[in-house]
């Protein structure tokens, strides 16, 4: 059996051909932008004379991804959470974040100097929930 694969953006009502006939029964798609778009097979017998035997087509909605949230942001000393927002000169403080994303989340940390109105980056874009910071 010969598998031929076929897309079709319905927003622009046009067929695109991904794969010609072939032995295989699979393959990889990828879209470029969300919508919907109808995903067809194409089947013909090895030695068929036919420009297809049978088909199927199936529709489907592909999503953006949602963007990442933040749901809770907690800064601790020794293992106690600071509840009343008032820390201590020299001390060093576990700064934590509870996030969530579809594609796996990750977390680039920033601290403003109220006094100065500046911001200064202390980590960059990291799979760790956690830093500390002095």
């Amino acid at each position: 059996i010969l598998y031929e694969y076929w897309i079709k953006d319905l927003s622009k009502n046009v067929w695109t051909k991904i794969r010609d006939y072939s032995t295989s029964s699979e393959i990889s798609w990828t879209s470029n932008k969300s919508g919907k778009y109808l995903i067809g097979v194409h089947v013909k017998d090895r030695y068929s004379k036919e420009r297809l035997d049978n088909h199927k087509y199936e529709e489907y909605n592909v999503a953006s991804p949602k963007k990442a949230t933040i749901d809770t942001l907690e800064v601790s000393l020794n293992g106690n959470k600071v509840v009343n927002n008032q820390l201590q000169l020299g001390q060093t403080y576990k700064i934590k974040a509870y996030g969530n994303s579809s594609n796996g989340i990750l977390y680039e940390y920033w601290i403003k100097d109220l006094s100065k109105n500046v911001w200064t980056k202390i980590r960059d874009y990291s799979t760790s929930s956690e830093i500390s910071w002095t």
